[in-house]
C-alpha cells in the first residue's frame, strides 16, 4: 500500500507504483536518475530514467498529509538510461545512455517530449552530465575515460549538437560531472580517485587544477611528508560520483572520499573553493559508506547565524548527500546533519533532486522507487512562519577568474604535487564531522 506519514515537520512517501518496470519479468528495474524541472509552472514536473531503457515524466502534488505522482509521458531509448536532467531554462531534458549516446528531447504539446538531438562521440556508457547556465551546452562523462562538452543550435532544422572538447585527462570512468552556475567552469570525478577543474584559457578548455591526494604534515622536523588519496579507488559501491556546485557558485562538494581514523576508512565529502580548487578546504565525515551523489537545494536561504562552519558565506545553502544505505541534508551552517533518511529503500540508493521551490526532495533507488520528501517551512527554519520569511532573492552567481597563463590544455594536464607545508601546519583539510 502507498505509505506516508510526517517525520516531524517533513513528510514522505514511497510509492509503490510503477516508475520503471520489466514487464517480461513482471519486476520493478532500478531507478538510476532523478531531476526536476526547474521552471515553476503549478506543479512540480519529474523526470527518472531507468533500467527498463525509459525516461519517464510525472506530476508531483503534495497536500496536506499525502504526496502524489501521476504518469505524463514515457520516452523510449534504445539502452538503460543512466542518467537524466533538465536544462536550466526547462526547455530540453537530456539523457545519458548505456550505449554512448545521449538524446535531447524538447517538450512539445501536451506534455509530448520530442527528440531534438542525438549525440553520438562516447564509446562507453554516459555515467553523468551537466548542462551550462545557458542551456546551450552540454558536458557529458563516460566510462570510455573522457568528457564531450557538447554546443547546440538551434536553427531551422531543429537542433543540432556539435563537440567542443574532447577532454582526455581521466584514467578511469567519468562518473560525475558538474558545471559551474555563473559560466565556463567544468568539474569532473573520476573513479581514477581524482576530481578535476577546466577552465576557459587561450587554448580552448584546460584543466586548471586536479585534486587526488593531501599531504599529511610530517610529525617531526625530520620526517617527510606523506601523501594520503582523497577518495576510494574503483570499487562496486562506487557505480556514480555525482559532484554539485553549490547554487551561488562559491563552493562545489565532491562524494566518494575517505580518509583514515582509527585505523579504518572514514568516508567524507570534500568540498572545495570554486576560486582555489587545487585542494579541499573541509571534509564532512558522513557515515560508514560511500557517498555517491550530492546535490544541492536550488534557493538561497537567510543566514541564521554569524558563526558558522564555512566563513563568508553570503547565504544559507542547503545539500542532500546520498549514500548506498542513507541521505542525509546538511546546510552550510552546522557541522552535522538536520535530517538523516534512512531505511526507506530494499536496494542501493542512486541520486536524489531537489525541487524548483527547494521544498521537495526526491530519492531514487535500484529497488525500482522513488521516495519523496517534503519539507514544509519550519523543517527549514523552526523560527520562520512562512517561507517568504527565509528565501533570499534569486541571484546570477557571479562568473569563475579565468585560469592563469601557462595552464596545462586538456590533453596535456598533469596532476601537480601538493606544496610543500609549512613546519608545523597540516594540509589535511578542515573536518566537518557529522557523526
Amino acid at each position: 500500500k502507498p505509505r506516508g506519514k510526517p517525520h516531524g515537520k517533513m513528510l514522505h512517501k514511497i510509492q509503490q507504483i510503477r516508475w520503471h518496470f520489466n514487464m517480461d519479468k513482471n519486476e520493478p528495474t532500478p531507478v538510476y536518475s532523478v531531476d526536476f524541472d526547474p521552471i515553476e509552472g503549478g506543479y512540480w514536473r519529474m523526470a527518472t530514467a531507468g533500467a527498463d531503457s525509459t525516461v519517464k515524466t510525472w506530476r508531483v502534488t503534495v497536500g496536506e498529509k499525502d504526496i502524489t505522482s501521476e504518469f505524463l509521458c514515457e520516452l523510449q531509448h534504445n539502452s538503460v538510461v543512466n542518467v537524466v536532467r533538465f536544462s536550466p531554462n526547462g526547455a530540453y531534458l537530456a539523457a545519458g545512455c548505456d550505449s554512448g549516446k545521449v538524446a535531447v528531447w524538447t517538450r512539445g504539446d501536451d506534455e509530448q517530449w520530442v527528440l531534438a538531438a542525438s549525440l553520438s562521440g562516447h564509446v562507453g556508457e554516459v555515467y553523468d552530465l551537466a548542462w551550462s547556465s545557458t542551456s546551450l551546452q552540454l558536458a557529458t562523462g563516460s566510462m570510455d575515460n573522457t568528457v564531450i562538452v557538447w554546443d547546440l543550435a538551434v536553427d531551422g532544422a531543429g537542433l543540432k549538437g556539435r563537440a567542443l572538447h574532447h577532454l582526455k585527462d581521466h584514467r578511469r570512468f567519468v562518473q560525475g560531472v558538474a558545471w559551474h552556475p555563473g559560466g565556463l567552469q567544468i568539474a569532473t570525478q573520476s573513479c581514477d580517485g581524482a576530481v578535476r577543474f577546466y577552465g576557459a584559457g587561450k587554448k580552448g578548455l584546460v584543466c586548471t587544477h586536479a585534486a587526488s591526494k593531501v599531504m599529511i604534515a610530517p610529525g617531526t622536523e625530520s620526517e617527510r611528508a606523506k601523501y594520503a588519496r582523497l577518495y576510494v579507488d574503483d570499487v562496486p559501491s562506487t557505480f556514480f560520483r555525482r559532484l554539485a556546485f553549490s547554487p551561488d557558485g562559491s563552493l562545489i562538494i565532491t562524494p566518494a572520499g575517505f580518509y583514515p581514523e582509527g585505523g579504518a576508512d572514514t568516508h567524507c565529502c570534500y568540498v572545495y573553493r570554486t576560486t582555489s580548487p587545487s585542494s579541499p578546504v573541509a571534509r564532512v565525515a558522513c557515515s560508514p559508506a560511500t557517498t555517491i551523489a550530492v546535490r544541492f537545494n536550488p534557493r538561497l536561504f537567510k543566514p541564521r547565524s554569524p558563526d558558522t562552519i564555512f566563513k563568508g558565506l553570503p547565504a544559507r545553502m542547503l545539500y542532500a548527500v546520498v549514500t548506498s544505505t542513507t541521505c542525509m541534508l546538511y546546510d552550510t551552517e552546522q557541522a552535522a546533519p538536520f535530517a538523516m533518511l534512512a531505511n526507506l529503500h530494499l536496494a542501493p540508493l542512486t541520486d536524489a533532486a531537489w525541487s524548483h521551490d527547494g521544498t521537495l526532495l526526491a530519492i531514487a533507488s535500484q529497488d525500482g522507487f522513488v521516495t519523496h520528501v517534503h519539507l514544509d517551512v519550519k523543517s527549514l527554519d523552526p523560527n520562520a512562519t512562512s517561507i517568504d520569511d527565509i528565501l533570499l532573492p534569486k541571484q546570477t552567481p557571479a562568473p569563475v577568474a579565468p585560469p592563469p597563463e601557462g595552464a596545462a590544455g586538456p590533453d596535456e594536464a598533469v596532476e601537480s604535487e601538493p606544496a610543500e607545508p609549512s613546519a608545523a601546519a597540516a594540509a589535511k583539510p578542515m573536518e566537518v564531522d557529522a557523526s
